[in-house]
């Protein structure tokens, strides 16, 4: 079997192989949400989803762990509840298309975490805790967004459409690939140092005006 990481679209679904040092696999397919059950699936059970989804025979055996991701895509509207703040999956949820939610929600920590520190030593006015929902809720949104279309772009049931899609995917600029990886890693959200100039590089993430996520 092919060593390499696999990423499969077909007009079935979405699936994953990805191998490991130690010569296991995991193995990811999307299934209709109309076809899962509420109890754990069987081996059989990704078995068969797996034959429609890859193009090549991919026999499973000896599994260690089997479990269905049941994703769904929410935010809170607000970060902020009086003294309680919400942040990574307890502010929102996604499904996993880029492996983002690790991410992101370490962002929501390590901004809100110095926030925190500094409001809890008098550093800072308690309305400082405000600004963390301005700043991380606009990121999360777009995180939201991105994974919601690329899930899209992966169940596309027209032949001419995953056609198009695999042609458009092939041939993207290397510029524009590097800002893709760049968002997807969460590497193009910065924050400036306070009081200082703006640090070389990525800039931080502000929603265009009128975009849904802006409070213009």
């Amino acid at each position: 079997m092919d060593p390499q990481l696999q990423l499969i679209w077909s007009a079935h679904g979405f699936g994953v192989l990805d191998p490991f040092r130690d010569g296991t696999f995991r193995v990811a397919v999307t299934a209709p949400a109309t076809s899962g059950q509420q109890s754990e699936p069987t081996l059989a059970d990704i078995q068969r989803q797996v034959d429609r989804v890859f193009p090549h025979r991919l026999p499973l055996r000896d599994a260690t762990w089997l479990t269905v991701l049941r994703s769904g895509h929410r935010q809170l509207l607000d970060y902020r509840h009086g003294r309680v703040l919400f942040a990574g999956d307890a502010a929102h949820t996604h499904n996993p298309a880029g492996g983002q939610g690790m991410n992101i929600g370490l962002h929501d920590a390590f901004n809100l975490g110095w926030k925190l520190a500094a409001v809890v030593t008098g550093d800072a006015p308690e309305r400082l805790l405000d600004i963390y929902h301005d700043e991380r809720h606009p990121a999360a949104a777009r995180v939201l967004a991105h994974t919601q279309r690329s899930m899209q772009l992966a169940h596309l049931r027209s032949p001419l459409s995953r056609v198009l899609r695999d042609q458009v995917v092939h041939h993207l600029p290397a510029a524009l690939r590097r800002r893709l990886l760049e968002q997807v890693a969460g590497l193009d959200v910065d924050y400036a140092p306070a009081g200082g100039r703006p640090r070389p590089g990525p800039q931080p993430f502000r929603p265009e005006r009128g975009s849904p996520t802006s409070r213009s």
